[in-house]
């Protein structure tokens, strides 16, 4: 080593940066010392529990650095939202905090690996909650991390297990993700990235139904989805709905709405449907044919009340006495076909005769139909006519007739015959039997050999063969009696006298 010569001004020198270099290294080894001694301090600090003090279930103080996150616009929380804000991570938490209590209660939390408690002392006239959590960190942010996580999973797990298809798309197009239902789907070469590939990506004003071939998913049948587009931020969300079913339905309402269509413009009898807002949604080809109403006003849709009226101006329907209360005439209408109850027979000026009825339908629909029975009523009034032709000509008959049904009721006698015997089935309050036919007849014409016969040849109508008699007259004559069978097993009686009908009514035993 070389020697080293210092002359005797010098050393002053040497000793002063000495002590300046020792200075240095004390101050550095002090500050190291004290942040040694500060650190667990510190540390003590980042363990700090969060403290929560409560007035009858109200919040009045708090430290918890994360307490933002469980106010709701500023306005001081309650026990029940600072209790669904630890619930995901504290299971049987109180619903309100007690008043007294015999000490401090400590929850855990309910995963194993989470140190984190929460205590809950009652104090004279408060609650002290204290949260306490062993991670390098606030105790409140620690909670407020641990709810993040647990929401995330949750919506996490909800989103990827939606029944329905759903991914994420970015400006290029490409997919940023999906969920179960859609990689499930897409695994048979994407067909719903294919089929909207042909559609504006940016259009999310309307949904999209769009088709997937048979062969693209594996499936018997092709396969309709329908998609809405949302925009969130740069990306593009789309959420689609498998709606297969509901097109097959629409399918085969629209195919029994054709058939039925087809159907009703075959029948003969005038239709019309109007809907449960009162307006026409269905009419036939024969309605037209018996209303006249022009095909152009039908086709319009209008009102039930205008539709009347137009069948009033035409005289297609009886014109109403008053006019003010027309209206309310067709209000019981519709409510009488409403509740299927409404029957009515319309005789026009022009002879025409409508058997109109109401019919209910589906969600407060009404329909109505028009049968024109012009032709049966004409043949019923023609019957009814030639009936009653023939009743005259057997009341002018002097000789009594009385036909008895084939259930032995007295079903017509003509006017000799309720000269003679005094009955008239048309008048009498109660069916009048054979066996009461046949017994006045006995009283006015006295004959048991006869009248029994008649009532045996009557049970059993004897091979259809007449039955004939002569019955002695209280003054020495007879007259003759004749049962003969007539079609469908009815009989006719004839009695027949050489007196004239007068005399032969003053001859017979009063009754």
């Amino acid at each position: 080593m070389p020697e080293i010569n210092l002359s005797l001004w010098a050393w002053p020198l040497v000793f002063a940066a000495c002590g300046i270099v020792a200075f240095l290294v004390l101050y550095a080894l002090g500050r190291t010392a004290s942040r040694d001694v500060t650190r667990p301090g510190a540390a003590t600090g980042a363990h700090a529990p969060a403290h929560f003090l409560f007035e009858q279930d109200k919040l009045v103080d708090t430290d918890a650095a994360a307490f933002s996150s469980i106010t709701e616009n500023g306005v001081q929380p309650e026990w029940p939202a600072l209790r669904d804000w630890l619930a995901p991570r504290f299971a049987d938490l109180p619903a309100t905090l007690p008043d007294a209590g015999p000490g401090e209660t400590t929850y855990h939390a309910t995963d194993p690996d989470d140190g984190a408690t929460l205590s809950i002392r009652p104090q004279a006239r408060s609650t002290r909650v204290t949260l306490s959590d062993p991670s390098p960190t606030d105790a409140s942010c620690a909670q407020d991390a641990y709810g993040l996580r647990h929401d995330k999973a949750l919506l996490s797990g909800l989103s990827r297990q939606v029944p329905h298809p759903v991914w994420v798309t970015d400006a290029a197009g490409d997919v940023m993700w999906r969920n179960d239902a859609c990689t499930a789907l897409t695994g048979h070469g994407d067909p719903l990235f294919k089929a909207m590939s042909g559609l504006d990506a940016t259009d999310t004003s309307a949904k999209h139904r769009v088709t997937v071939s048979a062969d693209d998913i594996g499936a018997p049948d092709q396969h309709w989805f329908d998609v809405e587009t949302r925009r969130h931020d740069d990306y593009l969300l789309h959420f689609a709905t498998d709606v297969t079913g509901l097109v097959h339905a629409e399918t085969v309402q629209r195919e029994f709405v054709q058939t039925l269509t087809k159907t009703f413009a075959t029948l003969t009898t005038g239709l019309v449907v109007f809907d449960r807002n009162r307006r026409l949604a269905l009419f036939n080809p024969a309605l037209i044919d018996h209303t006249g109403l022009p095909a152009e006003f039908l086709s319009a849709r209008p009102g039930l009340i205008s539709f009347f009226d137009q069948l009033r101006d035409r005289q297609v329907m009886p014109e109403p006495k008053n006019y003010a209360t027309w209206r309310a005439r067709i209000n019981d209408m519709v409510q009488s076909a409403a509740g299927g109850a409404y029957r009515e027979t319309w005789s026009l000026p022009d002879g025409t005769t409508f058997r109109v009825s109401g019919r209910p339908h589906p969600d407060g629909a009404v329909a109505f139909l028009f049968e024109d029975i012009s032709a049966e009523i004409s043949l019923t009034r023609r019957f009814r006519a030639q009936l009653e032709m023939r009743e005259n000509v057997m009341d002018l008959l002097d000789s009594p007739i009385a036909v008895i049904g084939s259930d032995n009721i007295l079903l017509f006698c003509n006017r000799a015959c309720r000269q003679l015997l005094g009955v008239d089935p048309e008048t009498s309050f109660a069916d009048m039997h054979a066996e009461d036919l046949f017994a006045t007849c006995q009283v006015k014409l006295p004959d048991t050999h006869f009248w029994d016969d008649a009532r045996r040849w009557l049970s059993t109508r004897a091979g259809r063969e007449t039955l004939q008699g002569e019955v002695p007259l209280p003054d020495g004559d007879t007259v003759s009696c004749q049962l003969a069978g007539l079609n469908g097993g009815a009989a006719m009686l004839m009695i027949r006298g050489r007196q004239p009908l007068h005399q032969l009514i003053r001859h017979a035993t009063p009754a």
